[in-house]
């Protein structure tokens, strides 16, 4: 078998195997740039949503001298089609109850009054959500609320990418993987 004879196309199979090669390498090179540009925007949505719900949380606050109230310590905005995140602690499989913020509880305050829809994460999976922390009682993120209502919070989620310059790691201390937060009201991060 002759691998330098001519087909009929007038290629060797040498060469075509070559030509194959560079199609193959780049092919990857591009479909790795996609999926870069994928997380790049990913991470985009994700602080824009974020953006959106604090300037909701700032009217509702102005309309009504409190942040939304929340019944349980840690919520999420996974909906029921997709994996329901934890709760609260990174080990649990917990799923919210009733007081959940973002399906059942303190954002039905919020929307639509002050935002059409809630926003739920583009992969809306572990460990990628949103995640609403109000300062109801006792001392949390650095501020004391003394009259029961909510008059602070942080809310967090998780950027894909590690580098991104906005990325605070360990920002929201009830929830430590997520790594970019919003705080209002003078929650501090990094704080318990």
């Amino acid at each position: 078998m002759r691998f330098y004879k001519k087909n009929i196309f007038g290629f060797t199979l040498i060469e075509l195997l070559v030509v194959i090669a560079i199609i193959g390498v780049l092919a990857s090179v591009v479909l790795a740039s996609i999926n870069s540009a994928r997380v790049k925007a990913r991470d985009a949505r994700r602080i824009a949503d974020l953006g959106q719900v604090a300037t909701a949380l700032e009217l509702y606050y102005d309309a009504n001298g409190q942040y939304p109230p929340d019944a349980i310590s840690c919520d999420t905005s996974a909906g029921p089609s997709g994996d329901i995140p934890p709760a609260c602690s990174p080990g649990s499989n917990t799923t919210p109850g009733p007081g959940d913020f973002w399906a059942a509880g303190g954002f039905r305050l919020v929307s639509p009054t002050f935002i059409s829809i809630p926003p739920s994460d583009p992969r809306n999976i572990r460990p990628y959500f949103y995640l609403y922390d109000p300062v109801q009682t006792g001392t949390h993120f650095g501020i004391s609320c003394p009259s029961g209502n909510a008059c602070a919070y942080i809310m967090s989620t998780l950027l894909e990418s590690a580098n991104h310059p906005r990325a605070n790691p360990g920002c929201n201390q009830h929830y430590p993987p997520h790594n970019y937060c919003i705080a209002n009201g003078g929650a501090r991060f990094n704080l318990p």
